[in-house]
């Protein structure tokens, strides 16, 4: 296992016995969720947005509109912070002092670069892509180079990261284990539907593997 760098950033206040300090945590965390909340400082205003993301080995690709003005500010080297939440249940306890939350979360922070280069733009949102639904890449319209312009995409070092994680039964005092109050874990996971076609889709297209698979993978039980 990696061991996370430790700096004044990434070092937690409170509830220090759920960070973890495998840099493994942070790549398995950011892998899984779907999507991260992105923020910056803008002319002394706060800045965010929730975005898709990829990852490329020790680097987190960020994609979005020219036009936009945290992209902007992301590629012109502004200091960032990037969040991934991931809620696995909910906690109840006997009192509402101890309801929580079991959840995996990771904050990396940074300053990111623009890739401007097309060949290494183009590999950056095939990851971005295959991500989310791993095949997808290969199944649609190769992207115009026009779109692949129109793209403002950055990479963010993942090399100042923290990752928190809680797990387990609320934590009652002894005082209240013998009460007449029920306490447990509600457990919660993302699931999938059944594909919904495009109402423009003609007729005799089916839902390609990729799709299919995502399907399944998502309606698996963890």
């Amino acid at each position: 296992m990696t061991e996370l760098p430790r700096t004044a950033r990434t070092t937690p206040r409170t509830h220090s016995e759920r960070a973890s300090r495998e840099l493994e945590a942070v790549h398995a965390i950011v892998d899984e969720a779907l999507c991260c909340h992105v923020a910056t400082s803008v002319d002394g205003s706060p800045r965010m947005a929730p975005m898709v993301h990829g990852r490329l080995g020790a680097r987190l690709i960020l994609h979005g509109s020219r036009s936009s003005t945290l992209m902007a500010a992301l590629a012109a080297g502004a200091e960032v912070c990037a969040a991934f939440t991931l809620i696995d249940g909910l906690v109840l306890g006997r009192s509402a002092m101890h309801h929580s939350l079991n959840y995996r979360s990771a904050i990396v922070f940074g300053r990111a670069r623009e890739i401007a280069d097309f060949d290494e733009k183009s590999a950056a949102l095939r990851v971005l892509t295959e991500r989310v639904v791993p095949g997808r890449w290969s199944e649609v319209r190769a992207m115009s180079e026009r779109e692949v312009h129109a793209t403002l995409v950055v990479a963010l070092p993942l090399d100042e990261p923290s990752a928190k994680i809680r797990s387990g039964p609320p934590l009652d005092p002894a005082s209240d284990v013998d009460g007449p109050w029920w306490a447990g874990v509600v457990p919660l996971a993302l699931r999938s539907s059944a594909p919904i076609p495009a109402p423009d889709l003609p007729a005799g297209i089916a839902p390609p593997a990729s799709v299919r698979e995502f399907e399944r993978r998502m309606q698996r039980p963890r």
